[in-house]
């Protein structure tokens, strides 16, 4: 049981967390705008008696996902295959008028 209390206080004091006001003096917004976003869902924290805590990770998080929309950034495209083109056709040769003839007439 010592042991599960280690663990997780090492982990409460390797990640910073900071409450609704800090977040919202970094963000120039209103407190009550941040708290809305974690009211939403849309940002995660976690609320200690009064205390509303916001990692520092999942703020960065949030912000990623808002600079591009609401899902976060797709992975880079993979380069598009190389395919050769084919030649273009042949351009027609010029017939005269004695030859359209002959091939109307059947080759005679």
């Amino acid at each position: 049981m010592a042991e599960l209390a280690v663990c997780i206080r090492m982990n409460i004091t390797q990640t910073e967390y900071m409450r609704p006001d800090d977040v919202a003096k970094l963000l120039l917004v209103n407190v009550r705008t941040v708290r809305n976003w974690v009211a939403a869902g849309r940002l995660p924290a976690i609320k200690i008696g009064r205390v509303l805590l916001i990692a520092r990770d999942d703020l960065n998080r949030f912000l990623d996902a808002s600079r591009y929309g609401s899902s976060p950034p797709a992975p880079p495209a993979q380069p598009a295959a190389v395919f050769s083109t084919p030649p273009p056709p042949p351009a027609p040769q010029p017939v005269s008028a004695s030859q359209l003839r002959k091939q109307k007439r059947g080759g005679r």
